[in-house]
């Protein structure tokens, strides 16, 4: 039976962190559905969601074509990466509240970082040399 498994898999694209991730919704798409079964058309919607998302897993990990499965897994991989990346500095400029004011340069969008208390001052960016007056 382990051989027929393992010559069924050969060729096929398998498991990877968006399998894991489609899963995961799935699973809490199903939990969600089951908490609000008073509301009965939002808890078919999740639930039909749930079962779109665990048909979408399995029809990946099944896949032959392995370089289209491996280019999504990769353009998945960079879009969580981004939002990782502004969910860290989200929560960095939070435990930074007390000490320092945050700024947005006007010109490049650069995020800058200035001491607070300093008063009405004049919030020169490091990466454009652009100047600009700012309230700390």
């Amino acid at each position: 039976m382990k051989e027929r498994i393992i010559k069924f898999m050969q060729g096929r694209y398998g498991i990877d962190q968006l399998y894991r991730f489609l899963v995961s919704a799935s699973l809490v798409s199903l939990v969600l559905a089951m908490l609000l079964r008073k509301h009965a058309g939002l808890s078919n919607l999740l639930t039909l969601a749930a079962f779109g998302l665990l048909i979408w897993a399995m029809v990946r990990t099944m896949s032959r074509n392995v370089q289209k499965r491996y280019l999504e897994n990769l353009h998945f991989l960079e879009k969580m990466g981004s939002i990782r990346q502004k969910l860290r500095m989200r929560r960095e400029r939070f435990a930074q509240r007390k000490d320092y004011k945050f700024f947005v340069c006007p010109t490049c969008k650069t995020n800058l970082r200035v001491p607070k208390g300093k008063g009405e001052i004049y919030i020169t960016c490091s990466k454009c040399g652009n100047r600009f007056r700012g309230k700390t």
